[in-house]
């Protein structure tokens, strides 16, 4: 990957529009050739007062490695550093404040027999009390994405190019910044695209966004501010982040089309940090796993296996934790 988060600095790219492929083709969303999708993903862990429960009547008592166990895959990897420390300490292996979706694709998924997946249940509601259940839904056979099998033995989400899973109405207000986290793989031979489009909100400047992969890296975008990092993504399993900060109005004043911080990590390093514009508030109609709410010829072909989303900016500490829990789980 990057000898170094300074070189791994170095290689990130501020994108303002819509960069053609390697192959010339007119893709809409490709981190390396930079006409990508723009996947987001916000995760976290509290050091202190995080409550995570992995369904009705769990109990983690016994640390991170019970988390991971409870989580479907008896033969997950132990965990060790900031997050074992973390799980022990707080009871979780992420933060239930701010948490407004959480797809992990080890539990909570409805398949038919061949495979093909009608509900993606977000685990959200059982970790914060009151979250509204933002649940992934295809009715669509045709358009449905498979079932698939990770790593540890772990259930995962395909999309092959042409499907997607909605997403009710609502992700009102990012007012308080937005951090989201994505396990995923473009394996075998996948092509990347959009993971989770955020549909569109209110009449502004700024009314959705998007993390996308490519074979070239990945960004997230909104509206025609982009922050991507080039680097190819191979076919190994990888944890993929975005948080970005709340707006600034004694810092930033004044500004047409308000912007705030927005930090991309892979794998727990950061790739890149810039100004991107702040999503208007309102509830939001679209949002989607799978296909962009910008480009419509633009889907998905990849593999996911967890997306988590926050509605405010996590701290450094919890960032690190929530990549620690993700890559621990699905890249190790």
């Amino acid at each position: 990957m990057f000898d170094n988060e300074e070189a791994a600095g170095d290689a990130a790219v501020r994108v303002l529009h819509a960069i053609r492929p390697v192959d010339g083709a007119p893709r809409k969303s490709d981190p390396g050739t930079m006409n990508w999708r723009f996947p987001i993903v916000g995760l976290a862990i509290g050091l202190a007062g995080c409550t995570l429960l992995y369904g009705p009547g769990s109990d983690l008592t016994d640390g991170a490695t019970d988390a991971l166990a409870e989580a479907g895959s008896a033969d997950a990897p132990p965990l060790d550093g900031p997050l074992a420390e973390a799980a022990i300490e707080a009871g979780a292996p992420i933060p239930s404040n701010g948490l407004v979706m959480w797809l992990r694709a080890d539990v909570g998924l409805t398949a038919s027999a061949d495979g093909r997946i009608s509900v993606w249940t977000d685990s959200a509601p059982a970790a914060r009390a009151g979250a509204k259940p933002m649940n992934a839904t295809q009715v669509m056979s045709s358009a449905q994405p498979s079932k698939a099998i990770g790593p540890h033995g772990l259930a995962a989400v395909a999309f092959d190019g042409a499907q997607t899973m909605e997403l009710p109405f609502g992700f009102d207000d990012f007012s308080s910044g937005l951090s989201l986290f994505i396990a995923s793989t473009l394996a075998p031979a996948r092509t990347g695209g959009p993971v989770l489009a955020l549909g569109f909100a209110g009449t502004g400047c700024a009314r959705g966004a998007q993390l996308a992969l490519g074979p070239g890296g990945f960004d997230y975008r909104v509206e025609n501010t982009a922050l991507g990092s080039p680097a190819a993504i191979s076919a190994a399993w990888e944890v993929f982040s975005a948080v970005q900060s709340p707006f600034d109005a004694t810092k930033d004043a004044g500004q047409d089309c308000p912007t705030s911080t927005t930090e991309l990590r892979r794998s727990g390093i950061a790739v890149g940090s810039d100004m991107v514009k702040v999503l208007d508030t309102g509830g939001r109609a679209g949002t989607n796993l799978g296909h962009s709410v910008y480009f419509p010829d633009d889907w998905l072909s990849g593999i996911v296996g967890e997306v988590v989303l926050y509605d405010r900016a996590l701290t450094a500490a919890e960032t690190a934790a929530v990549n620690e829990y993700l890559s621990q789980k699905w890249a190790r």
